[in-house]
Formats: structure tokens, sequence, C-alpha cells
């Protein structure tokens, strides 16, 4: 069973509990004994399969964006947000998508323990491909975290009209292709 790490899930837990108690008791409604477990014990160096995650980040996601057209990619979005701040807000100033997106492709067996990420930068064009490949269980969810975090990134970078389509005709290699102005 795919892994990734607990940072999206405390991020989302200390959103909830920021939102008070009825919040809370939904999160523990919309989630299995197991999954409310995971919710409730993660850690950012805890492995958490990708499904319970995916559970997770649905159930916090319907609550703290219940009007968002894509819970999931709202998810996605702030997680991004939210793993930028501090120190590294610092660094966003100077940097682009592809150098943000490269970053990500190196990080991606430090969150996860499946699959491989790597980028594909269109020489000359505002355009790059993220590619994960071996990682065919990927849960379609997961996909579209993965989406909004790259339209965060994108956001935290200040490039203008980002688009992100997913490309998920080859689950050998799930594509995520970025243009932007």
């Amino acid at each position: 069973m795919p892994k990734t790490k607990g940072t999206g899930i405390v991020w989302l837990r200390e959103l909830i509990e920021y939102q008070g108690a009825e919040a809370e008791q939904q999160v523990a409604k919309a989630l299995s004994p197991e999954d409310y477990k995971n919710y409730r014990a993660a850690m950012p160096i805890n492995w958490i399969s990708e499904e319970s995650a995916t559970n997770i980040y649905r159930a916090a996601g319907n609550i703290l964006f219940a009007e968002k057209a894509n819970v999931l990619e709202e998810v996605g979005r702030g997680m991004a947000k939210n793993n930028m701040t501090g120190i590294y807000s610092i660094f966003l100033k100077l940097v682009t998508i592809p150098f943000m997106l490269k970053q990500a492709s190196r990080l991606w067996k430090t969150y996860h323990d499946s699959g491989k990420a790597s980028v594909e930068e269109a020489q000359g064009q505002n355009r790059i491909t993220f590619k994960v490949s071996d990682f065919s269980e990927l849960p379609k969810e997961m996909r579209q975290v993965l989406r909004g975090y790259i339209l965060g990134l994108s956001e935290l970078v200040k490039a203008q009209n980002t688009r992100v389509e997913l490309d998920e005709s080859d689950p050998g290699e799930w594509r995520w292709v970025i243009t932007w102005q």
C-alpha cells in the first residue's frame, strides 16, 4: 500500500481545530474509525496510506472549502502555501515555476514512498510538465490534490494565468502540463 507523509494532515487538523468543536465532530463523522485514528495521530514525519490520506483530505476539504468547486484541489493549493511559509517566502520572489517544480520533483521521495517524479521543460516556452511514473495506484483524488499543489506554487511565485492540465491517459506516467504567462 503506497504511503505519504502526514504533513498535509497535520495542517488540515490545525485548520479544523481552529474552526471549533462542530467542525471536529463533522470530520469524525465523515471518517472511518481507522482514518479518524490516522487523522488524530498524524505527525509530519509519519507515513500514512495514500488511501487514508485521501479520505482525510476529502473530509477536511469538504468542511474547510465547502464553497469551492474542487475541494481536493483547494487542499493541495493550501498545502503548497502552508509548506512555503516562513524562510521559504523570501526565496519565492526570486524563483520561477520551472525551478519550483524541479525542486518538488527532487523532494517527491521525501513525501511519497512510491513513484518517481520528474519534470520536462519546453525550452523557450512557458510550459513545463510534471510527471510521476511507476505509481499506477496513485489515487485519482490525490492527483487532484497535486494539481492544486502546483496551482498553489504558481500563485506563490506570482505567475499569471496558470493552467494545469492533468493527463491521465497513461497510468504508467501521470502528467500535469503547466502553462503560464
